[in-house]
């Protein structure tokens, strides 16, 4: 191969584990793809550093420790090892071609040929190669060219690289919301239209990891507006979903308040008014941690059981779910985006401290002599709701003498 364009060193090159990894396995045996390399393309920080070798698994492994550099058989059934240098993983894969495939998984042979593994791969985009100095090779010729304009093309026949793999029709919109500029590519989505059934047969994990990865890219609203209208995961998306709205919404919170994109947006994207029906279409594809089910269903409830005072909802719900939920309720009742609004609450959050209440149960069970029971929750909870509306401003002192008032 020769290289088509050699981009600007990027100061991951200079990186030793890197270099000591490369040079263990031979000028000309290995080259990186994947993020790191589109990265560098477009000027772009950052992306994963993925490197792909005509050496077997076991050729690279034995270069690799020969050079005592640690590696980890991550995936030999598909050709992957991970060697570990100056702290760091580097995947390291066999060039491939499938032998055959279910739409879930494929049986891989190794070959010594790029432009062979090149065909195996998805987009275009992603089978562009690169060396230590910077000199990109691109098996399939459109690969720069689509990168650079913002075109996520598949390669070859799009419906037979889905057949390949059902993911990769959620990858399709993913990295449409990542580089895409302009419409989608229409063999893409036509391809994506006729086999969208196949996305049930899918994991929820593996659906999980393109939905959340895709939420927060430039173009994700454009991506959720594409598969509403070629029916993708149709009963999963918000009915009223509105681009402009999520686009401003996305943002805002990228920008401003990375804390809250995870509410914010997954809320927004698949929008029900109860918790129990955003759940129930949201288990038949996704997976969530706890701790992600608990903000979706804080943030439905914010948006219905909010008050007026920031203080009050900060001392509820926590300042990110605070912010999530406010916005969410401007996004949603009014129909439309307005980030005026979205800066006057973050600015109130800002100045707002997440007090506790002064008082405790301890504290009456001891100086007023309330005894453990339903009344010393009710007495609690009254004092709780003055504390609030006076804005957490009484201390303990001042709670303890309203409870003696209201316990009298």
């Amino acid at each position: 191969m020769k290289p088509v364009l050699t981009v600007t060193p990027q100061p991951f090159m200079e990186d030793a584990g890197l270099k000591a990894v490369m040079a263990a396995l031979g000028h000309g045996n290995a080259l990186m793809v994947g993020g790191c390399v589109r990265g560098a393309i477009l000027g772009e920080a950052g992306g994963d550093i993925d490197i792909a070798t005509v050496l077997t698994p076991n050729a690279a492994t034995k270069a690799l420790e020969s050079a005592g550099i640690k590696v980890v058989p991550t995936g030999l059934a598909h050709g992957t090892v991970t060697a570990v240098a100056g702290g760091k993983g580097y995947e390291i894969t066999t060039l491939r071609r499938d032998v055959e495939t279910d739409g879930r998984r494929a049986v891989v042979a190794f070959t010594t040929d790029w432009a062979e593994d090149a065909q195996r791969r998805d987009f275009t985009m992603n089978t562009l190669l690169m060396n230590l100095d910077g000199q990109v090779f691109d098996p399939t010729g459109q690969g720069v060219s689509d990168l650079q304009n913002g075109v996520v093309r598949f390669v070859g026949d799009a419906a037979m690289r889905i057949a390949e793999d059902s993911l990769r029709i959620l990858r399709f919109f993913r990295f449409y919301a990542r580089y895409g500029k302009g419409e989608p590519d229409a063999e893409g989505l036509k391809a994506s239209a006729a086999l969208a059934k196949n996305i049930e047969n899918l994991s929820r994990e593996r659906i999980t990891h393109e939905v959340e990865r895709m939420l927060p890219h430039p173009q994700a609203g454009a991506a959720i507006t594409a598969m509403q209208k070629i029916g993708i995961m149709q009963d999963f998306w918000f009915s009223d979903f509105n681009q402009s709205v999520y686009e401003c919404l996305r943002g805002y919170v990228v920008s401003r308040a990375p804390e809250a994109v995870f509410p914010t947006l997954f809320s927004y994207s698949v929008w029900e008014n109860k918790a129990d029906l955003m759940d129930a279409k949201i288990k038949k594809y996704i997976v969530l941690s706890n701790a992600k089910k608990f903000q979706l269903h804080k943030a439905v409830l914010f948006v219905h059981e909010h008050t007026d005072s920031v203080f009050k909802n900060v001392y509820t719900y926590g300042k990110t779910i605070t912010l999530a939920g406010g916005l969410l309720h401007s996004s949603i009742n009014a129909k439309g985006a307005d980030t005026g609004a979205y800066e006057v609450l973050h600015e109130k959050l800002q100045s707002v401290r997440v007090l506790e209440m002064p008082l405790k149960a301890a504290d009456l069970m001891r100086e007023l002599g309330v005894a453990q029971g339903p009344q010393l929750g009710t007495l609690l909870k009254k004092v709780e709701g003055w504390w609030l509306d006076q804005e957490g401003v009484p201390d303990h002192t001042k709670c303890l003498q309203y409870a003696k008032s209201i316990a009298a």
